[in-house]
C-alpha cells in the first residue's frame, strides 16, 4: 500500500501533462500540457488535475467594496484586465496594485479564473490575465507573457487617454499562478518589479531551469504557497519550495480536501480568492484585518481545522514545517537535573540514583550517526504481507520522538524529551507543528476513549499532565512525596476511559507499574517488575500489559481501576528490551523489542516477529484506516549531539484498534 505522499512524489516526477509544451493552443483545446484545462496523456493524470473542493458547504468568496469591470488590455491582444469600474477613488484615495496571473497548464486563457479575478479586483487591485490572440501560433504561456503584462501596466499608467493613467501602483506588483502558472510565478520572483509571488498548487521543478532550486533562491519578496493538501499531486513540490526558501518571508497553507484545482471554479473563486485577496491587502495595503488571516497566535488559517499552515519570517505565525524547522531543545530528565540527588536525599526512603548508562558523553559522540538499516520482513498471517517493508517517514535530532499515538485524519502525535513539547505530524504532507509546548520534558502521550490527552513528564517535579480538553496536572506525587522518590524515571503511559492513567517507571523499586486514578491518587501494583517500560490497555480495557525486559506481564483491571492477577503473558523472541506497545482491533498485542516488533494473540500465543532496525523502541498503529504500523527508532548516543530519532512505517493487514488513539 503506497501512502498519499509516495503517490504524490511519483506523480510529481512525471507531470508532463502540466509541464510540456502543448500541441494545440492551450486556450482552444486539449493538448499534452493542459493541467486543469483538458485531458493530458492519460485519464488518471486528468482526474488528478481536476480534483476540487466540493462546492456544497465550502466557504464563499467575499467581494470587496468595488464593482468590477472586465475589459481587453488596450494594445495587448494577449491580455485581459479586471479592475474597479469607478476609478474616481484612484489615486485620490488609493492606487491600484498590480497582480499578473499564470494560468493552470500554462494555458493562454484565463477564462476559468474570471470569478477569482473579480473578487481580487473588487478589493482595489488591477488584475491581468491572458486570452488567446486571434491567428497566433499555438503555444503555452511563458514567463515573458507575465513580464509583458507588467510592462503593459507600466505603459497604461503613463499613456495619455488611459483610464488608468496615474492610478496604477507600480511599486506594488505581484505575480501569482496555479499549477504550471505557479512555475512561472517562481520565475518572476527574481524580477525587480515583483514584490511578492503567490504559488498555488505548484512548486519547485528541479528539471526546469526557470523554476528549479536556483530560481527559488532568487525570489526576493514574500512568498505565498497554497496547495490542496493530500488530494493535490503537487503538494510535495509546494512543501519542497517552502523548505528551500531561506532569505525571504513565506507563508505556507495546505487546504485539506481541496485537491489540485481547488476552489478556482467556485463562484468568485471561492476560498482561494479570499486567501489571495487578503494576502495582497496585507502585503500591499498594510490591512491589519487581512493580515490576521496569516499571522498571530489566533490567525484565521492557523485556527481553522481545514488548514495546515506554517511560516518563515513572521515571528508570530504558526510554527510548522519539516523536522529542520524545529529546535531539538535542551530539556533534562529528572536524574540529569543538578538538584536530583538533593531531592532524593529528602525522601523518606531515598532510592538509588537513576542514570542511563553511557549517556551524556558529548565529547565522544558529536558526529551524525549512520542511518538505521531497515531489514527485510517476513509475513505473519493476518498481520503482515511478505512483501511489506519499512520506510522512514520522519527523522529528527535529539532525544526526541517518544510515546507516539495516532492523531486525527491520519496524523501522528508524539512527545519530545529534549524539546519539551508534543508535535503533530502529518505523513501525507511531511509537515509537523507543535501541538502543545512548555512541557516538563515530555516522554509519552496517550489519549483516552473519551478524548482526554495526557503526557508523561520526565523532568524534575514532573508527573502525569492532562493537555486536553483542558490543561491541568493529574498526578505528581506518590504517598505525599515527589515521584522522584519512587526511583527511576517515568517512561510510558496509557489512559483509561474512567479518567485515570496507568504509567510505568523504569528503575522503580520492586515494581514500576502505577495507576493515577481520576482524582490523581497514585497507587503501585505488581511484583518484581523493576524494568517496567511499555504499557498498554487491551481494547476492552479489562487487561493491562506491561513489559519488563524480555517478559510481558498481564494484569486484570478491576472496575475501580486497580490491578490484580499479575501473570506472565509472553516472552519476546525478536529482542530482549520490551518497550512501547500497541493493540489491534482483534486484541493482538504488538511490543517493540529494541530491534523488532513482536506480535502476540490475546491469549499470549506468539504470532511472529516483524524485524526492524536496531533501536526500535516503540510502536503504534496509524493512518486514516489504522492499517499502518509505525515504529520509533533511536540511534546515535543518548544525551549527546549525535542522538537521533526516526519514525518508520509499514503497511499491515491487521487494523489497529480504532476506538482509542493507541
Amino acid at each position: 500500500m503506497k501512502s498519499a505522499l509516495t503517490i504524490a512524489f511519483v506523480l510529481t516526477a512525471c507531470v508532463s501533462f502540466a509541464q510540456e509544451p502543448a500541441r494545440g493552443n492551450a486556450a482552444q483545446g486539449p493538448g499534452r500540457g493542459n493541467a486543469g484545462q483538458g485531458p493530458g496523456r492519460g485519464n488518471a493524470n486528468a482526474d488528478l488535475v481536476r480534483t476540487t473542493l466540493p462546492l456544497e458547504g465550502a466557504p464563499k468568496a467575499i467581494p470587496g467594496p468595488y464593482k468590477v469591470v472586465k475589459e481587453p488590455a488596450f494594445g495587448s491582444a494577449g491580455h485581459v484586465v479586471f479592475r474597479p469600474e469607478d476609478l474616481g477613488a484612484f489615486p485620490r484615495k488609493d492606487k491600484l496594485p498590480v497582480m499578473a496571473w499564470g494560468d493552470g497548464g500554462c494555458a493562454i486563457n484565463s477564462a476559468r479564473y474570471s470569478g477569482f479575478f473579480e473578487t481580487i479586483a473588487s478589493h482595489g487591485f488591477l488584475v491581468i490575465g491572458s486570452v488567446p490572440e486571434p491567428g497566433a501560433a499555438q503555444r503555452q504561456q511563458n514567463a515573458d507573457d507575465l513580464r509583458n503584462a507588467i510592462a503593459w501596466a507600466e505603459k497604461e499608467n503613463a499613456r495619455d487617454g488611459s483610464p488608468l493613467k496615474g492610478k496604477v501602483d507600480l511599486e506594488h506588483v505581484a505575480v501569482m499562478g496555479q499549477s504550471c502558472g505557479g512555475f512561472l510565478s517562481i520565475t518572476l520572483g527574481s524580477d525587480p518589479r515583483v514584490k511578492t509571488v503567490g504559488i498555488f498548487n505548484s512548486g519547485v521543478q528541479r528539471n526546469r531551469a526557470e523554476s528549479n532550486d536556483e530560481a527559488v533562491q532568487k525570489i526576493h519578496g514574500p512568498v505565498l504557497l497554497i496547495n490542496g493538501a493530500e488530494r493535490d499531486f503537487l503538494t510535495p513540490a509546494s512543501v519542497a519550495t517552502f523548505d528551500l526558501i531561506k532569505n525571504v518571508p513565506a507563508f505556507y497553507g495546505a487546504r485539506h480536501g481541496a485537491g489540485h484545482t481547488a476552489t478556482v471554479d467556485h463562484p468568485g473563486g471561492g476560498e482561494y480568492a479570499n486567501v489571495a485577496s487578503n494576502w495582497l491587502l496585507w502585503q500591499f495595503k498594510n490591512d491589519k484585518k487581512a493580515a490576521a488571516m496569516f499571522v498571530g497566535d489566533k490567525c484565521d488559517l492557523c485556527t481553522n481545522s481545514n488548514w495546515d499552515v506554517r511560516a518563515k519570517g513572521y515571528k508570530d505565525a504558526r510554527n510548522e514545517g519539516p523536522a529542520s524547522t524545529f529546535d531539538r531543545g535542551s530539556h533534562q530528565q529528572s536524574w540529569q537535573n543538578a538538584n536530583y540527588k538533593s531531592t532524593l536525599s529528602q525522601c523518606k526512603n531515598p532510592p538509588q540514583p537513576f542514570a542511563i548508562p553511557g549517556a551524556g558523553n558529548a565529547a565522544a559522540a558529536t558526529a551524525a550517526p549512520p542511518a538505521p538499516v531497515l531489514p527485510p520482513t517476513t509475513s505473519i498471517p493476518g498481520v503482515l504481507e511478505a512483501l511489506s517493508s519499512w520506510k522512514v517517514v520522519w527523522s529528527w535530532e535529539g532525544n526526541n520522538v517518544d510515546g507516539p499515538i495516532a492523531g486525527d485524519n491520519g496524523t501522528v502525535l508524539f512527545a519530545n524529551n529534549d524539546a519539551g513539547d508534543v508535535i503533530q505530524y502529518d505523513p501525507a504532507t511531511g509537515l509537523a507543528k507543535v501541538a502543545h509546548d512548555n512541557i516538563n520534558t515530555a516522554g509519552a502521550v496517550s489519549r483516552s476513549k473519551n478524548g482526554a490527552l495526557f503526557v508523561a513528564e520526565r523532568g524534575m517535579g514532573g508527573g502525569i499532565e492532562q493537555l486536553e480538553p483542558q490543561r491541568k496536572m493529574l498526578a505528581k506525587t506518590f504517598n505525599g512525596e515527589p515521584l522522584e522518590c519512587i526511583g527511576g524515571v517515568i517512561n510510558d503511559l496509557t489512559a483509561d476511559a474512567k479518567g485515570g492513567v496507568y504509567f510505568s517507571v523504569t528503575g522503580a523499586r520492586d515494581s514500576g507499574v502505577f495507576y493515577a486514578d481520576p482524582k490523581g491518587v497514585v497507587s503501585q501494583y505488581g511484583k518484581d517488575v523493576p524494568l517496567a517500560n511499555g504499557i498498554i490497555l487491551s481494547p476492552d480495557e479489562k487487561t493491562l500489559y506491561a513489559t519488563n525486559g524480555a517478559i510481558v506481564y498481564a494484569f486484570d483491571v478491576k472496575p475501580d481501576g486497580s490491578l490484580a492477577n499479575q501473570r506472565e503473558f509472553g516472552k519476546l523472541q525478536g529482542g530482549e528490551g520490551g518497550d512501547g506497545s500497541a493493540v489491534d482491533q482483534k486484541g493482538n498485542v504488538y511490543v517493540a523489542t529494541g530491534k523488532s516488533v513482536d506480535v502476540f494473540a490475546p491469549d499470549g500465543k506468539f504470532l511472529g516477529t516483524i524485524p526492524g532496525p536496531q533501536g526500535l523502541h516503540g510502536t503504534f498503529f496509524g493512518g486514516k484506516d489504522r492499517k499502518t504500523l509505525y515504529g520509533i527508532v533511536f540511534y546515535g548516543t543518548w544525551g549527546t549531539p549525535s542522538a537521533r530519532n526516526a519514525i518508520i512505517a509499514i503497511p499491515t493487514l491487521a487494523q489497529g484498534y480504532t476506538e482509542r488513539a493507541k
